[in-house]
């Protein structure tokens, strides 16, 4: 281990810890570490955590002069969860934010986010907006409709994750021992997080897109997709027994996940995504009585929205595709759910 920042930085300041893990990250890794060490808020530590890489990946990391970065190595690679989990070990700050050895985040983020925590106290975890890059840091695209305010985003994680994890911020005292990774869910340890968090604290985003996470063919979402979306579906299905008392399986969940499963010829005799979401909605606003009327109408936004996604898939390929008597009956589901809410159909068809 080197480096240790200072104990003490701006008054009524916190100490953020920026927990970076790396394995083979040779390429983009000074980068990522540049874009933290230059960021306007600058009381934070950078602990970078080499996971028994075999490239110059720690040569890197050891080469930066900041006396703020604070460099790990562990002897063996032992895979994201558990080096996650030292990093919060290691981590003095009050706030812990997560940073890829690949990514790149904007100046502002830290000082936006730390900002925003001390103006909500009952704020424990918050993610940013974000934008995708190539390889050569082109912008490609940015990720849409993203979720504000914390009702709205516990609504949202029924479908996935919506507090993208590169950006994310923890508040470790109010977090207490749920501010853990779990082993059990790997490749989709980031949902369950979010998923376990949510149950019993607020969670919620910043609009500003202040990461830039590159996309490419080394990616985790790129090489154990199945295994992604096979972890996340078991995330989803014990909290949603737990919060709502709602039990339905992984091929359930699955398709909540990604709707267009629901159309493959192994889906087999999975229910239908539309009665899902309709009783997941149901039991959401029977436990969240008390959410504004702008969170319920975003709720039904986005339900909205779910059904004319599914629809659209349902469309496709319509000649040649698989499951011709379960696309139209899709249809007319996602038909009469649509017309039982015109105005948030309407709303969802504008929705950035």
């Amino acid at each position: 281990m080197q480096g240790r920042g200072p104990e003490t930085g701006e008054e009524g300041r916190p100490l953020v810890s920026v927990v970076l893990p790396v394995h083979d990250g040779e390429k983009y890794l000074a980068a990522a570490m540049q874009s933290i060490l230059r960021q306007t808020y600058r009381h934070l530590e950078l602990i970078v955590i080499d996971d028994g890489s075999t490239d110059s990946s720690a040569a890197i990391a050891a080469s930066f002069g900041d006396p703020r970065v604070v460099l790990v190595r562990n002897e063996r690679n032992l895979g994201l969860v558990p080096t996650l989990n030292k990093g919060l070990d290691l981590a003095r700050g009050e706030l812990v934010a997560r940073m890829d050895a690949d990514d790149v985040a904007d100046p502002r983020r830290i000082e936006a986010q730390v900002t925003r925590f001390l103006g909500d106290p009952g704020l424990v975890a918050r993610g940013t907006a974000m934008q995708y890059i190539d390889a050569a840091g082109r912008v490609l695209d940015s990720p849409r409709r993203l979720a504000l305010r914390p009702a709205v985003v516990r609504w949202r994680l029924l479908r996935g994750t919506c507090v993208y994890h590169p950006t994310l911020m923890l508040h470790r005292a109010r977090a207490g021992t749920d501010a853990r990774y779990s082993p059990e869910f790997v490749h989709a340890e980031d949902y369950e997080l979010l998923l376990r968090l949510s149950r019993w604290h607020d969670l919620d985003n910043l609009p500003e897109p202040l990461l830039s996470q590159r996309l490419h063919e080394q990616s985790v979402s790129t090489r154990f997709r199945e295994e992604q979306v096979t972890s996340a579906a078991r995330a989803l299905v014990a909290h949603v027994r737990d919060r709502y008392g709602f039990e339905f399986d992984a091929e359930q969940a699955k398709v909540l996940l990604e709707p267009r499963r629901y159309f493959d010829e192994a889906s087999g005799e999975t229910a239908s995504p539309v009665g899902l979401l309709a009783e997941l909605e149901r039991r959401f606003l029977a436990i969240e009585r008390g959410i504004s009327s702008d969170d319920r109408s975003a709720v039904r936004r986005d339900v909205a929205f779910f059904l004319w996604k599914l629809a659209a898939i349902a469309m496709g390929d319509w000649t040649g595709g698989a499951c011709l008597g379960r696309r139209a009956a899709t249809l007319a589901a996602c038909a009469s759910g649509l017309l039982r809410r015109p105005r948030a159909a309407l709303a969802a068809l504008t929705w950035r």
